[in-house]
């Protein structure tokens, strides 16, 4: 039987890649990681199959490109689980670092038997994702959110990031009790008159979700020069499936910057 391999394709040999976001000010402690389970054989997506780290009680099945994305990983090590019928199912041990966002191609070998095999600890390290704004140019494209382009944010900006977010259709301003941040919630508002905050995502990397008890992201804690581009969408049905689900149902913001 042929063993299982957890790789990204690179040449001819098969290796495990990984990448992190850069920090932006005081970024969220949980790790993410996506990317696409596939037929080691042909390299072909695999749809359906579910990624989970049950110790967590986290889960995710892919789509029909094959893609996932699993976040609110709490840092550590944890062992991963990727299953599929038809395939010899996955299981590995992986250290996630706080605020990581991993990227990994998985390949499943075709199995009849479908017992699990079981991989060494692998340490992931990780570095900076690139890709941006070719994923943003093509979004662009297709017209389901709003969209600022760097020229756009350049005229739009008045000192603070709040004041180009401001000029986004669909999003208001919400200001803390105690004034130390400036958060965007949707132009809709929510029930008994409270906010409804939108997610946020830095360069590939969710800093706000809409957890319970989690802080919305301070806008003006980064500054208009470093934004190069900027997405919005008004809520878990617009938003692109590689991006990912987030908790929270009243938008997602998406921030490009210059260090991404």
């Amino acid at each position: 039987m042929r063993g299982v391999q957890w790789s990204l394709l690179l040449g001819a040999s098969l290796a495990f890649f990984a990448s992190r976001s850069a920090a932006m000010q005081k970024p969220t402690r949980y790790a993410s990681i996506v990317g696409r389970v596939l037929s080691d054989s042909a390299e072909r997506p695999i749809i359906g199959a579910t990624l989970a780290i049950p110790s967590l009680k986290l889960s995710v099945v892919t789509d029909s490109l094959g893609r996932f994305r699993l976040g609110g990983i709490e840092p550590g090590r944890h062992v991963m689980t990727v299953a599929q019928r038809g395939f010899t199912s996955l299981q590995t041990s992986i250290a996630f670092a706080p605020s990581d966002s991993v990227e990994a191609d998985i390949l499943l070998t075709p199995s009849i038997s479908g017992s699990v095999q079981r991989v060494e600890k692998v340490n992931v390290t990780a570095d900076r994702v690139t890709r941006g704004l070719e994923d943003f140019e093509r979004r662009r494209v297709r017209g389901n959110g709003d969209f600022l382009t760097e020229e756009m944010i350049r005229k739009a900006s008045a000192g603070q990031f709040a004041d180009v977010v401001r000029r986004v259709p669909g999003v208001q301003l919400s200001r803390s009790p105690g004034g130390f941040g400036t958060f965007a919630s949707a132009g809709r508002g929510s029930t008994r008159g409270r906010p409804c905050y939108v997610s946020v995502m830095i360069d590939r990397s969710w800093v706000y979700e809409g957890k319970p008890g989690q802080i919305p992201f301070d806008l003006n804690s980064i500054t208009p020069e470093i934004v190069i581009a900027v997405e919005f969408y008004r809520g878990l049905s617009s938003i692109p499936t590689e991006l990912g689900k987030q908790l929270s149902t009243c938008g997602s913001l998406v921030i490009w910057t210059k260090q991404g």
